[in-house]
């Protein structure tokens, strides 16, 4: 069982990895000068919503957490 996934994954590329990277390119209106770790993080942290319908209204959520939370977005960003 373990052989198969590791040998799925060698065959492709992984679904995760795609899903950060959409989520990170759809909302890079968003990303300002000198955050590139908080929207990496975060992209990575909504991956799993990537096309769930509630995915802007979160992802926008945490972008006005940036201009008002900077010690939450510096903590986002180390736990990533």
């Amino acid at each position: 069982m373990l052989r198969d996934r590791m040998e799925a994954r060698a065959a492709g590329p992984d679904p995760t990895a795609t899903a950060w990277r959409r989520v990170a390119e759809r909302f890079a209106r968003w990303r300002a000068p000198g955050s590139e770790a908080f929207y990496e993080a975060l992209a990575k942290h909504f991956a799993h919503l990537s096309g769930h319908p509630v995915l802007p209204l979160r992802l926008e959520r945490q972008a006005f957490l940036l201009d008002y939370g900077p010690a939450f977005r510096i903590a986002l960003a180390r736990r990533a």
